[in-house]
């Protein structure tokens, strides 16, 4: 890598180039014959401490001044002098991104960053004076562009420069006309048009306003449309009489009073206003005295809805998993309790609780998609292994799992387990079991135990 030593200013018509030397080992700089570091003028300078000015860092501005830091190999104009990365190291015939100006106007408008060529060769290589590519911001024209690149297109402008839109009305006997934006964004007149005038009654809107004939209501003989067809109301005709004044409505059906029937009796666009359900209706409920007790309510002529009605809580039948009495516990007072167990996949272990510790029985139901059923349950442990097949969270299972106080010789087994939806179904005392991985994995593939089916 080289490594920028000084500023040379150089007689090529170009901003100063950046004088380098050969990184680590090389003794051919200013430095290895005694000359120090230059400035612009040639003569030997100090950096911003007063001390010699390191060679890894850009030197102060021509003029002698020391300006903001210049940072290397970033593209940017640091210290405001209108040139990028000068006197920074760099590979001849490297690029790299670059921008004059402010980076926060890139992506707005035409305004995008270029590139800069490192140029040069053998011990002098420096960042080409150029941005090629770059696009600046410009003053702001009506032109549908954002030229000034501030994330506004067209500031101040009221339209794009030659565009046309329509304008005037095109009611009555008023026609549009077209007007166009001129060079500095306003709208022109509007040419072509047709205006309004006075109003006669003569079945047309002269003036433009959007009512024909004003003073006059009607075309006498002329009908129209009258009332609503919202709700049960229905449209009637009015005809116009000898005195240019609209008759009476005639033959339609009107709002009347509204009741809970199913029907928008007043018209207004809604059904049953104030009634909760249909006379004569019902639907499930439950009661506070019973809330896992479903009944039934029903809805009176008012249209409110009844008592719940629900039969009295049951008796609570142990080994169930379920609240039979209603009372927030399941199976209490029960030396067998039963325990919900539903899992999505296979290759698990179902457990007691604590109350309840050890499995006596079970009740599953597998969803059967191998055929083959393994339930592992050595004496002693509080688990239950289930397995159906040989991968790993390929089946899904439900049912209850029977819990005691009290351990059951033997284990699981076909005379307290039963096991449906599987042809062949194996009880095993032993097991080392579960899955860690799913579904590449083959169920007890972390251990030595595999399920032996029949």
């Amino acid at each position: 890598m080289r490594t920028a030593l000084a500023e040379i200013s150089v007689s090529l018509g170009l901003p100063t180039l950046a004088l380098i030397a050969l990184s680590a080992g090389c003794q051919c700089g200013p430095e290895a014959a005694g000359l120090g570091t230059l400035d612009a003028s040639g003569s030997q300078g100090t950096g911003l401490d007063g001390g010699a000015k390191d060679a890894a860092q850009p030197l102060a501005d021509p003029d002698g001044s020391a300006g903001p830091e210049e940072r290397c190999d970033n593209g940017l104009d640091d210290n405001a002098n209108g040139r990028i990365d000068e006197g920074c190291s760099c590979e001849a015939g490297a690029f790299q991104a670059c921008y004059l100006g402010d980076l926060a106007k890139t992506g707005h408008g035409p305004c995008q960053t270029g590139q800069q060529e490192c140029v040069g060769g053998g011990e002098i290589s420096y960042w080409a004076p150029t941005c090629d590519g770059a696009v600046y911001p410009a003053a702001e024209s009506c032109n549908g562009i954002d030229d000034d690149c501030n994330g506004s297109t067209d500031d101040g402008c009221l339209c794009m420069a030659g565009s046309t839109q329509a304008c005037g009305v095109n009611v009555g006997a008023c026609s549009i006309g077209t007007a166009t934006c001129d060079a500095l964004g306003h709208w022109g007149p509007c040419v072509g048009e047709i205006g309004p005038g006075a109003e006669v009654c003569n079945r047309i809107d002269d003036d433009c306003d959007g009512g024909t004939d004003e003073g006059c209501d009607c075309v006498t003989g002329a009908s129209q449309a009258c009332g609503t067809a919202i709700g049960i109301c229905r449209p009637g005709t009015m005809t116009c009489d000898a005195d240019g004044h609209w008759g009476p409505c005639q033959g339609g059906v009107g709002a009347g009073a509204e009741v809970c029937n199913g029907l928008d009796d007043d018209c207004n666009g809604t059904t049953d206003d104030g009634c909760e359900c249909l006379p004569g209706s019902t639907q499930s409920c439950t009661s506070a005295a019973n809330p896992c007790v479903t009944g039934t309510r029903e809805c009176g002529n008012d249209g409110r809805w009844g008592s719940c009605v629900a039969p009295p809580p049951g008796t609570e039948t142990c080994a169930n998993g379920l609240d039979d009495d209603c009372d927030g516990q399941t199976d209490e007072e029960c030396q067998v309790i039963g325990v919900q167990v539903t899992f999505v996949h296979d290759c698990v272990v179902a457990q007691c609780p604590a109350h309840k510790p050890f499995p006596v029985g079970c009740d599953i139901h597998f969803d059967g998609a191998d055929g083959r059923v393994c339930v592992a349950h050595a004496p002693q442990n509080l688990g239950v292994y289930f397995q159906e097949g040989d991968d790993c969270c390929a089946g899904a299972f439900q049912g209850l799992l029977l819990c005691s106080d009290t351990e059951v010789a033997g284990g699981l087994g076909p005379s307290n387990c039963t096991v449906r939806n599987n042809q062949n179904v194996a009880f095993q005392t032993t097991w080392v079991g579960g899955c860690t991985q799913c579904p590449a994995q083959k169920c007890g593939a972390t251990g030595t135990w595999t399920c032996e089916y029949p």
